[in-house]
């Protein structure tokens, strides 16, 4: 199965979106019951709460700060106990990853089997960051989805599951679909359903979050992880932007695709 789930990510899609709707239409028939095993197997290793199964992405959470917003998603998927800071990068913002993960120069994280958690910390000093690209400081639905992406990663580092993915690309992309298993999908809808807008050397730059998979696997995926919980429509709804809404009513059309 694993090996599967590698050759799926392999050939997938990275960050391409077709222009026709059918195009994206034919990519998940074809790779929908890979991508139901993989939802499945992931789900076999991750608990949640099924009667609290969402983080919902209201105008509560957006208003807190990055810090309180990554506080929030440490505490719905487990990750309490781990100090993990927050900061913005300083260099150009155009090229910039997103997100990513800043791990001090001579610390290494050790997985402790019998607590089950990773040592992140010596003599209370952290030994990760957090870094989010300066183009979204003043965005905090762009955060939340970024927050949602690497803290996915801490969790999968927390419950030694990265030993399941043979190379970082398959495990960036687990990453995008266990976002949703954990109940983070309306964080992640919402930060990819609009544009964001930003200064760079003069210029305006308007631009979309890019996950490490396309905006109509995500869509089929928050769909299908409300299914199989049987998550009620209006639940599934509630607190999703417009634009969210509107890019999951595309996929929903092809019923098809949820036989």
């Amino acid at each position: 199965m694993l090996r599967k789930i590698g050759n799926f990510f392999k050939n997938s899609f990275t960050n391409t979106i077709p222009i026709l709707p059918e195009h994206f239409l034919h990519r998940l028939e074809d790779d929908k019951e890979t991508l139901n095993q993989i939802i499945q197997t992931i789900s076999s290793y991750v608990k949640f709460e099924q009667d609290n199964f969402f983080l919902e992405s209201d105008n509560d959470f957006y208003n807190k700060s990055p810090h309180l917003q990554a506080q929030i998603i440490q505490n719905k998927i487990g990750l309490s106990s781990i100090y993990c800071p927050i900061k913005f990068d300083r260099g150009g913002v155009l090229n910039n990853p997103a997100g990513k993960f800043v791990q001090k120069t001579g610390y290494n994280p050790s997985f402790d089997i019998e607590r089950e958690t990773l040592l992140w910390e010596r003599n209370n000093k952290p030994k990760l960051e957090i870094e989010i690209s300066s183009k979204f400081k003043d965005n905090p639905i762009i955060i939340g989805g970024i927050l949602s992406h690497e803290l996915t990663h801490l969790y999968f580092h927390s419950k030694g599951l990265s030993k399941l993915f043979p190379n970082t690309q398959i495990e960036e992309k687990c990453c995008d679909l266990t976002m949703f298993i954990l109940g983070l999908g309306k964080l992640v809808i919402n930060s990819f359903s609009q544009d964001v807008a930003y200064q760079d050397n003069n210029r305006m730059i308007t631009m979309t979050l890019d996950y490490y998979l396309p905006w109509y696997y995500l869509c089929y995926i928050y769909e299908k992880v409300n299914i199989i919980n049987a998550i009620p429509e209006e639940l599934s709804k509630s607190n999703l932007r417009e634009g969210a809404i509107e890019k999951i009513a595309v996929i929903k059309q092809y019923r098809e695709l949820f036989k």
